[in-house]
């Protein structure tokens, strides 16, 4: 029987971050791989209009049933998140198909909360919820498990990204402070360089956070590849996924992300007071930023941690390759 790995992830992602955290980037193995978008194993997820990517298709899975033996990677990115729970459950009911064995391969959790629940700012209502996180519904079924957060009760595994060469150079710091934007929850700080993460180039991306002494961000991937290049990072937090990193970097104590935009009133005392008419920047959301000057130099480093988030992977990639059968 032939034996094919699939590593099922979020396949066409605008987002960095998901780009760059497929193991299959950074790890070789004996068998033919292919990819599978992980959302188009859900019968009830609402396909794009200009379909899924991927190497492969559930349907060509199924017409090569008895034929193949398929190895399952999950891993790139915080697939740990409600909208593809119903994958991880169709999953379930396609055991004759994935019919190897399954691994999870640096997935997180993410719990998006609103800033002031019970009274306090989101930061704490953050830290409250990643605990009630329920990886089990997600993982059950998986043969080998790694997850990127820490504090859990199972084997912790960075994201893969941290095997990506770019990170051996050494970078010039150029600037004080840049600012690394998650695409909708924007930091709006002056005229400081920005750049967001939907930019598609890694070593972009990374010449970018390195050219800055401090970096300001919203993204995770920015605070993760921050900290691996050993810079100052303020991370501004918006789901769980902030407050499971093993090396936090400073979070700040954001109270809420809100949209922002232009309010004005044209008539003031007839029922017609009640019109607003905004003018907003699209679907972004902002938040509060006062005082971040004062947090630089309260912000930790970490400048011999690359050594081992990879020893980290490649202990987990032998692993893989043992339960594979795959040895190289």
């Amino acid at each position: 029987m032939k034996t094919v790995i699939i590593n099922a992830h979020v396949v066409d992602s605008r987002n960095i971050g998901d780009l760059a955290s497929s193991p299959l980037h950074y790890f070789k193995f004996n068998y033919p791989v292919e990819t599978l978008d992980i959302r188009s194993i859900d019968p009830n997820f609402t396909e794009p209009k200009s379909g899924f990517g991927g190497s492969i298709t559930l349907e060509e899975i199924k017409q090569n049933a008895g034929k193949v033996k398929y190895h399952l990677i999950v891993g790139g990115g915080g697939l740990l998140f409600n909208p593809f729970l119903g994958s991880f459950k169709a999953m379930e009911n396609l055991k004759s198909l994935f019919n190897g064995n399954w691994v999870s391969w640096g997935v997180g959790q993410q719990i998006y909360s609103a800033g002031g629940k019970n009274g306090q700012t989101l930061l704490e209502n953050l830290e409250q919820d990643k605990n009630k996180f329920d990886y089990l519904s997600y993982l059950k079924y998986f043969d080998l498990i790694g997850i990127r957060d820490t504090g859990f009760n199972y084997d912790w595994l960075p994201c893969a990204s941290c095997m990506h060469p770019a990170f051996d150079r050494k970078r010039e710091i150029k600037h004080d402070v840049v600012v690394f934007s998650h695409r909708k929850y924007q930091v709006k700080i002056g005229n400081l360089p920005r750049m967001t993460h939907d930019t598609q180039n890694l070593e972009q991306v990374l010449d970018f956070l390195g050219s800055g002494e401090t970096i300001i961000t919203s993204s995770y991937h920015g605070a993760y590849w921050g900290t691996l290049l050993g810079r100052k990072v303020i991370a501004f937090p918006f789901s769980t996924k902030f407050v499971t990193l093993k090396h936090s970097p400073y979070l700040y104590s954001v109270v809420r992300w809100k949209k922002s935009g232009i309010k004005f009133r044209p008539f003031k005392t007839t029922f017609l007071n009640k019109i607003n008419l905004e003018f907003r920047y699209g679907n972004y959301l902002f938040c509060s930023t006062d005082n971040w000057e004062d947090l630089i130099n309260e912000c930790p480093t970490y400048p011999h941690i690359l050594d081992e988030y990879r020893q980290a992977n490649r202990t987990f990639y032998k692993k893989t390759l043992e339960l594979f059968g795959n040895t190289n």
